[in-house]
């Protein structure tokens, strides 16, 4: 049988930030200026089966939503956390969850408190370079992590980007 050959060697490294992302807001920042006409990674638009795509676009977001039950004491009796897909209804279920009896109930709870500086959150964006390659950046509220690049340039463009953010230094 014939040996596998290695075709060529994809890359990932990470940045692990100082302080975690403080809210909402400084990641809807990050992915405001990301997706902003400054273009600060330098991505390219490309063609796929005669659609034009965009030179990044993002590709998933996550967001992990806490939930602290207090007793008449206001001491911690029970946590819960949801998992959901879109920023949007982070509201609706603050609002749904604070607000239902049955889940007061349930979490052995006399008030139910959004726990937001314990929420996870992420954002992963397609990547389009100039020199072709398609890679990933994903930023959580603890990193930023580039994948699947070979070229080093990606990586210092990237870099750079992060460097002009405060909210990633």
């Amino acid at each position: 049988m014939a040996d596998f050959v290695q075709k060529s060697e994809t890359k990932s490294a990470q940045r692990k930030l100082a302080a975690k992302l403080p809210d909402l807001a400084a990641l809807n920042a990050l992915k405001t200026s990301l997706l902003g006409a400054a273009n600060p990674l330098a991505v390219t638009s490309y063609v796929v089966a005669g659609v034009t795509k965009p030179g990044i676009s993002m590709t998933r977001e996550r967001y992990g939503v806490k939930f602290i039950g207090l007793d008449g004491d206001d001491k911690s009796v029970s946590t819960s956390s949801f998992s959901i897909g879109a920023q949007a209804k982070i509201a609706l279920l603050d609002t749904e969850i604070s607000g239902n009896a049955d889940i007061k109930d349930d979490m052995g709870a006399v008030t139910i408190l959004h726990d937001t500086g314990n929420d996870s959150y992420s954002m992963t964006f397609s990547c389009h370079d100039a020199n072709g390659e398609l890679y990933t950046l994903t930023i959580t509220r603890t990193a930023v992590t580039i994948s699947s690049y070979t070229d080093d340039a990606i990586k210092t463009r990237v870099e750079t980007w992060a460097d002009s953010q405060t909210s990633l230094n």
